[in-house]
């Protein structure tokens, strides 16, 4: 028979019990977390799902449960614990942005826009949402949109090469030459051991703004400059094909080649170039042809691709 105050029983009981149910769901939270970091996304799932079962309201572990999900290629299952991690907290700028990436994996663009827009909303810097809401809205060709998103991540950050460069091809598809030409100038300033390929843009852009002598010039003195990696090997190739020293021929089957493993869109650029010299030098009909066997390749996310179809949609 228990004495003292039998009314406090079930208090203290319940007192006693909350330290160890708060601790056992940290003990999963902080495991699943460590498991995610480690590349562990099935064991983050079950133990951020153990977690979720002791504190059905944890936004966090909700949050971090769909990136796992969509990180493993469950990406219906992530927009469900994003959007139930924002039932729960409203104010979470990193899930609506999550969800956003999710929504454009899963192909709807407007719907990550405005969850790009949202998390912008709640933080007016964040420069990773206006990146991505500009990239969403140049897929939707919305090319105004996109650069004005692209020139806010750079008004923030002015040294953010990759905006720079993402600003740089939505000014090229909507033909403006000399500001794109800044871009990618600005590009290879910021970033660069990573310049070769907007090297490439800034000698079409001269040449299309009437200075093909400076575009020679420049291209030439910079493919010296990055005469020893052999990182630079398409490149490089590239740049001595405008440069008249390599042959079309050559050029495409190089592109062609299966030997290469580092950069799998080759064949898409080759035509794209090929194309564009034509086109620089009045050859209208052949460079359409190129850039027509440029599509061709699928190649849907590389700029080249992009260039490609708009330059074919002008010469319609």
């Amino acid at each position: 028979m228990r004495r003292g105050f039998p009314h406090l029983w079930p208090v203290l009981l319940a007192l006693l019990s909350l330290p160890a149910w708060g601790r056992a769901t940290d003990d999963f939270f902080d495991r699943a977390l460590e498991r995610q970091k480690a590349g562990d996304l099935a064991g983050a799932i079950v133990d951020y799902t153990q977690a979720l079962a002791l504190d059905p309201k944890n936004a966090q572990a909700y949050n971090n449960r769909g990136e796992a999900r969509r990180h493993r290629g469950d990406v219906a299952g992530a927009i469900a614990d994003f959007t139930r991690a924002l039932e729960l907290d409203p104010k979470h700028a990193n899930t609506y942005y999550n969800r956003g990436i999710a929504r454009k994996q899963q192909g709807d663009l407007e719907g990550a826009i405005a969850d790009y827009t949202w998390a912008l909303k709640l933080n007016p810097k964040f420069t990773p949402a206006y990146n991505n809401r500009g990239f969403a809205r140049k897929q939707l060709g919305d090319l105004a949109g996109a650069i004005a998103d692209y020139t806010q991540v750079i008004k923030i950050d002015p040294k953010h090469a990759i905006a720079c460069n993402n600003r740089g091809i939505a000014r090229y598809l909507n033909r403006n030459w000399a500001e794109a030409l800044v871009d990618f100038r600005r590009r290879a300033e910021l970033a660069p051991e990573e310049a070769d390929t907007p090297q490439l843009y800034v000698w079409i852009l001269q040449v299309r703004l009437g200075d093909s002598t400076s575009a020679d010039r420049e291209l030439a003195a910079y493919l010296l400059s990055r005469a020893g990696p052999t990182n630079i090997a398409w490149a490089r190739r590239v740049g001595a094909f405008l440069l008249n020293h390599v042959s079309e021929a050559a050029l495409l089957q190089a592109a062609a080649s299966t030997d290469h493993e580092l950069e799998r869109g080759q064949l898409c650029s080759g035509w794209f170039f090929s194309g564009m010299k034509l086109l620089l030098v009045g050859e209208r009909l052949a460079a359409a042809e190129h850039f027509q066997k440029c599509l061709a390749t699928e190649r849907k996310n590389d700029p080249e691709y992009e260039f490609a179809a708009a330059e074919l949609k002008a010469l319609q």
